[in-house]
């Protein structure tokens, strides 16, 4: 896209979502202590994808705890927030999967 760019003469105006992208992946995401806690959620909300009686089973916790109903999100690597919205449901449904683990 630069290159074509450069080859028109026209300004060019890089993607924000692209350059915050580059910036967590440089800063953040390269800690050792943050890139094993996100495998350990990749493996997590993995398994509940390729298990339909994991998941049943999330469900009726979730309905016995007053949990919503909502399945967790994989992230999805060439979509820079996928991992915030992984997160963030992982977090809001923190008690039907520590019931699930015990």
């Amino acid at each position: 896209m630069i290159k074509a760019m450069l080859h028109t003469e026209l300004m060019h105006v890089s993607c924000f979502a692209h350059t915050l992208q580059l910036a967590l992946h440089d800063g953040f995401l390269s800690q050792q202590s943050v890139t094993e806690l996100m495998a350990n959620a990749r493996k997590l909300v993995g398994h509940f994808k390729h298990s339909s009686a994991a998941t049943s089973r999330l469900h009726a916790i979730q309905q016995d705890i007053g949990l919503p109903n909502h399945q967790l999100i994989q992230d999805v690597a060439t979509r820079w927030n996928s991992t915030y919205h992984m997160l963030d449901r992982l977090s809001e449904q923190r008690r039907a999967v520590s019931l699930y683990l015990s």
